[in-house]
């Protein structure tokens, strides 16, 4: 037998007792039970780190009901706003912690992150891709911003009725491209967006800066669009989105891009986390309804793209 523990030292089996004592909050689980009947964990993709990312402190006494703050990204002004509201959880659409780390750090912003939130004992929830996909989800939302008409996904996936990667709408009127440019700015609240007609027209109407673009713009017809929330390119390009009249996303690699235009598809950009934020105040309303009256949500002020034009 190895050497008594002194009697002032807890070892790590008392501790592991300790804390199992502690119960879990109630609300912590009835989130994650209605986040995933809202964006089923199965439909992430097999890269992504979806789900309770963080456990809430079992002895932090959650509000009654509990205060859940949504955002898009966790950054260290978001958590010093969620903690400034009283936050008893915290769900972020893209995942923070996202990758594997081995150490806790002031060094690094994520661990500073992390400590946060476990300092202040606030459980985080990420669903990220698995919202993407799921009905009524981030990409049916994204796909309403070019007008009415049939939607599905791009690539579906069997498993939930609806649920899949990307949306592709056939309208039910065409559209000019440059009346589905005016739809997606009101529908994302952007005065600008970034836009490459396809090569044909770009070429007829000898595009070479913005009043040209306007001109090959108006000259395309829109029947189908094809969407995809954050850094689409991927999607964009199989199945049904590779014949689509105009792309819809945030943000495309050059190449990506040229080869959508030479190949007969418009492309409108916004920068990645504009294609996300928008739909958070109905992710905050889906949480209420789905808690029923357990929890109260609270949309972010503070968190915003990080890129600006100047």
């Amino acid at each position: 037998p190895g050497p008594a523990h002194p009697a002032h030292i807890p070892t790590m089996a008392s501790a592991a007792a300790s804390a199992v004592r502690v119960a879990r909050p109630a609300a912590m689980d009835k989130l994650v039970s209605v986040m995933n009947e809202i964006a089923p964990r199965c439909l992430a993709g097999s890269w992504d780190n979806v789900g309770e990312l963080i456990s809430p402190s079992g002895a932090r006494t959650f509000a009654t009901p509990a205060r859940i703050f949504v955002t898009n990204d966790l950054t260290e002004k978001v958590v010093d706003e969620a903690v400034a509201k009283e936050a008893d959880i915290i769900v972020t659409y893209h995942p923070t912690p996202f990758r594997k780390f081995n150490k806790l750090h002031h060094g690094s912003h994520i661990s500073r992150v992390v400590l946060a939130c476990a300092a202040h004992g606030i459980g985080v929830y990420s669903p990220h891709t698995s919202l993407d996909c799921a009905p009524g989800g981030l990409n049916d939302w994204l796909a309403s911003a070019v007008g009415a008409g049939a939607v599905a996904p791009i690539t579906p996936d069997e498993r939930v009725p609806g649920a899949g990667e990307g949306r592709v709408t056939t309208l039910s009127e065409p559209a000019s491209l440059t009346e589905v440019v005016r739809r997606v700015k009101a529908h994302l609240k952007l005065d600008h967006v970034r836009v490459a007609v396809r090569m044909d027209a770009a070429w007829e109407a000898k595009c070479s800066g913005a009043e040209a673009a306007g001109a090959a713009a108006d000259s395309v017809t829109v029947r189908s669009a094809a969407v995809c929330a954050g850094s689409g390119g991927s999607v964009l390009s199989t199945g049904a989105g590779r014949s689509a009249d105009v792309w819809l996303t945030g943000e495309m690699s050059h190449h990506e891009l040229l080869t959508a235009v030479q190949a007969g598809t418009s492309v409108i950009l916004t920068d990645h986390t504009n294609t996300e934020r928008g739909y958070l105040p109905e992710l905050a309303r889906r949480i209420e309804e789905g808690m029923g009256g357990d929890a109260v949500c609270v949309v972010t002020e503070l968190d915003a793209d990080p890129l600006v034009v100047m």
